[in-house]
C-alpha cells in the first residue's frame, strides 16, 4: 500500500463482532483518528500469516481520553504504574510507584521495569531527561480491558492489554504486551516524537514516526541485553507471539484452505534491507512446513522504492533458501511499487517481464486497490498476465464512499 495512504495495524480486541484480518488496512484521512488512537503497532517480526484473523472491536477508536496533567514533569527517574483490573477506564488504581517493591504482577512490574530501562538509555547515552526533556512522569496502565491485544501510548500514558492470557493456554496467539521491553521503548518513543518533531501520523511522517520508533524500541532491548549492534537482533515484538501462530497453517490445512505466509516490506521498501531476517525467517518456516501441500510463501509483500533489479536481487538470494527445504512450493514474488508491477511508481511492468525469475512454480503478485486504482493498472495486468504467472489481491475498501464505481472496478 502507498504510504500517500497511510498504513496502521488495527487494535484487536476480541469481544468485538466484526471478522477482519490481522494486519488490517485503512486509508486514513487527516483528523479522521487523533494521533494516539492511531497509533496500534503490535508487530512482530516483519511477517505476518494471511490465515490469521482476530475479531475487532466495533468502535475501538473510542477510547476515552485521560485527564489532563495526569503527566506531570518533575525532573530525574518518576514511574507510576496503575491497573485497569480489565476495565476500560484509565488511568486505573494506582500498583506501583517510583522506588516501590515489586508487586509480583508480572504486567506491572515489566511495565514498570520497562520504563525504566527506555528512560535510562535517553538520560545515560543521549542526555534527555524522559520523554519530553523535562524531566515528565512515566505513567502506565496495565491489565487494559480483556483480551485486548495491543500496546499503546495514548498522548499522556502507555497503555497494555494483557493480549490473550484470559484464554487457556492452547488457546492464544498474544502474549501480555508488556513480555517484550522493545515495544515499551517503541511506543514510549512515540511519545518523545511528539514533544519534538510531533510527526503526523499519516503519509510519509507517518512512516518515519515508526521507522524511528523501531530504532529506539530495538535500542531499548540491546542495551537491556549488554549487546553489540552485531548481537542485536533488531526484531520488535519477539516473544509476543505464543506457539499457536504456527498452529494456524496446520487450521488452514485441516479445512482445506490454503495458508500465504508473508514477509511485509512496507518500510523501508527495500526488501534486502531485512534480507538476513527474511532468509532466517523463511529457513524456519519452509523446514517445518514442508512436508504440507497447503503453504504458499509470499517472499516480500508489497516492496516500494526500488525497482524490479534489487527485488529480483533479493528473491534470487532467498528463494534458494525456501528451495532447499520445500522444493515444490509456490512462491509469490512482490513486483516494484507496493506490487503494482510499477504502474504505482519504478516501473515499467517490461522490468519484470523482460527479466524474469529461473525458478519453477514462482508467481508475481499484483494488489489491486479499488478504490484509487483505474484502467491504466487493469490494462498493465492483462499485457504482462498473457506472459507471466500472476497472483492477484483485490482490495474494496468498505470504510471509504470513494464512488459507487469501486465494486464495478472490482469486479
Amino acid at each position: 500500500m502507498n504510504y500517500d495512504r497511510a498504513f496502521f495495524d488495527a487494535g484487536i480486541d476480541r469481544a468485538g463482532t466484526q471478522s477482519v484480518k490481522w494486519a488490517a488496512r485503512g486509508i486514513m484521512q487527516e483528523g479522521m483518528v487523533p494521533l494516539w488512537v492511531a497509533d496500534m503497532d503490535f508487530r512482530a517480526p516483519a511477517c505476518v500469516l494471511e490465515a490469521l484473523h482476530a475479531r475487532v472491536e466495533h468502535g475501538v477508536f473510542g477510547y476515552a481520553v485521560p485527564p489532563e496533567g495526569l503527566m506531570e514533569a518533575i525532573g530525574g527517574m518518576n514511574r507510576i504504574v496503575y491497573s485497569a483490573q480489565n476495565a476500560g477506564n484509565l488511568p486505573g488504581q494506582q500498583v506501583r510507584v517510583e522506588g516501590g517493591p515489586p508487586t509480583g504482577d508480572a504486567a506491572a512490574d515489566e511495565a514498570y521495569d520497562g520504563a525504566g530501562a527506555t528512560h535510562s538509555l535517553y538520560k545515560d547515552v543521549y542526555n534527555r531527561d524522559s520523554i519530553d526533556g523535562n524531566g515528565a512522569r512515566l505513567d502506565s496502565t496495565v491489565h487494559y480491558r480483556v483480551g485486548y491485544d495491543n500496546a499503546f501510548w495514548n498522548g499522556q500514558q502507555m497503555v497494555y492489554g494483557d493480549g490473550d492470557e484470559d484464554l487457556a493456554v492452547a488457546e492464544r496467539l498474544f502474549n501480555r504486551f508488556t513480555i517484550a521491553i522493545d515495544i515499551i521503548g517503541h511506543e514510549l518513543t512515540h511519545a518523545v516524537t511528539q514533544f519534538t518533531a510531533n510527526l503526523v501520523y499519516q503519509g510519509q511522517s507517518g512512516a518515519l514516526n515508526e521507522s524511528m520508533s523501531d530504532v529506539f524500541g530495538s535500542l531499548v532491548k540491546q542495551r537491556n541485553l549488554g549487546q553489540t549492534a552485531a548481537e542485536a537482533d533488531w526484531i520488535i515484538g519477539e516473544g509476543l507471539f505464543t506457539s499457536r501462530v504456527n498452529s494456524l497453517v496446520d487450521a488452514a490445512e485441516s479445512r482445506g484452505m490454503y495458508a500465504i505466509v508473508d514477509f511485509h516490506t512496507l518500510t523501508p521498501g527495500d526488501p534486502t534491507y531485512n534480507l538476513a531476517n527474511a532468509k532466517t525467517f523463511f529457513q524456519n518456516v519452509a523446514t517445518r512446513n514442508a512436508s504440507k501441500k497447503n503453504v504458499i510463501y509470499e517472499i516480500t509483500n508489497e516492496p516500494n522504492g526500488v525497482s524490479w533489479s534489487t527485488i529480483r536481487a533479493y528473491a534470487n538470494e532467498v528463494i534458494p533458501v525456501i528451495r532447499a527445504a520445500d522444493p515444490d512450493a509456490v512462491i509469490i514474488v512482490g513486483t516494484p511499487g507496493w506490487s503494482s508491477l510499477g504502474v504505482s511508481g519504478n516501473g515499467p511492468a517490461s522490468d519484470v517481464i523482460n527479466n524474469k525469475l529461473s525458478f519453477p512454480n514462482v508467481m508475481y503478485a499484483f494488489h489491486f486497490y479499488a478504490a484509487s486504482h483505474g484502467d491504466n493498472y487493469r490494462s498493465v495486468l492483462q499485457q504482462t498476465a498473457s506472459q507471466l504467472p500472476m497472483f492477484v489481491t483485490v482490495n474494496v475498501p468498505p470504510w471509504t464512499s470513494s464512488g459507487a464505481n469501486v465494486f464495478d472496478r472490482a469486479r
